[in-house]
């Protein structure tokens, strides 16, 4: 069996890819720690959802220094918030964080 020879390996989309997913995770990061250590803060978000207010949701969300593509939704069992950045002006990666309430 002949295999086909692919192209020599190039690590830097990849790579770049990994440093714009750590800053994603930095991001999360404060946005947990804000979640999980003010309890007005989470009140916040959650009556903001709960009155469909969608726009209120994201500027508190956006508060914590979230800065990258974000889309949000939400029901009665908890948020669900992706993240995403660019490498290359490539959509290049997410990070999907999903909380119960």
């Amino acid at each position: 069996m002949l295999q086909r020879p692919y192209p020599p390996v190039d690590p830097g989309i990849f790579t770049s890819s990994a440093t714009e997913m750590h800053q994603l995770m930095k991001k999360a990061d404060a946005l947990m720690q804000k979640l999980a250590n003010s309890s007005s803060f989470a009140k916040d978000v959650m009556d903001a959802a709960q009155n469909n207010e969608k726009q209120k949701v994201n500027q508190l969300l956006k508060s914590t220094g979230l800065d990258s593509g974000m889309k949000t939704s939400y029901n009665p069992d908890g948020l669900k918030i992706i993240l995403t950045s660019e490498v290359n002006n490539m959509d290049c990666c997410h990070l999907t964080i999903s909380l119960k309430w």
